[in-house]
């Protein structure tokens, strides 16, 4: 499961904690060799490239273009004039600038509830 949880955490970019049970990390039996599958690919969920950036998709840190709460980022140094390389942990608008307003605030926190729904369907029941 910690590959999982690194797509989950990318994809969803939040923290994902692993939790497992104290039983099973106490035991010393043995158990079959990890198999990792080389054709596996990482979910790095929604992220803009130079070429998205430079063909003009409207880019904005906290914007919700479709709806599940997850925004699109791009990695720093993506593109030398576009794309998000700072953000402010105070309250932000959906470009990434500060603001006190009320509606932005309710906006961002709207979009965090819809968040929290995606995540719903996309972790394992167990």
């Amino acid at each position: 499961m910690g590959a999982q949880a690194f797509d989950l955490a990318d994809r969803l970019q939040t923290p994902v904690f692993v939790m497992l049970d104290l039983d099973i990390g106490m035991q010393d039996w043995l158990t079959e060799p990890f198999r990792w599958d080389d054709a596996r690919r990482l979910d790095r969920g929604k992220v803009m490239s130079a070429a998205d950036l430079e063909a003009g998709h409207e880019f904005g840190r906290y914007l919700d273009v479709d709806g599940d709460g997850i925004t699109y980022r791009t990695y720093p140094g993506t593109h030398p004039r576009r794309g998000a390389f700072f953000t402010r942990g105070t309250s932000k608008d959906r470009h990434a600038r500060y603001t006190e307003e009320g509606p932005a605030y309710v906006d961002n926190m709207q979009r965090l509830l819809r968040k929290f729904e995606t995540a719903k369907s996309l972790v394992p029941a167990r």
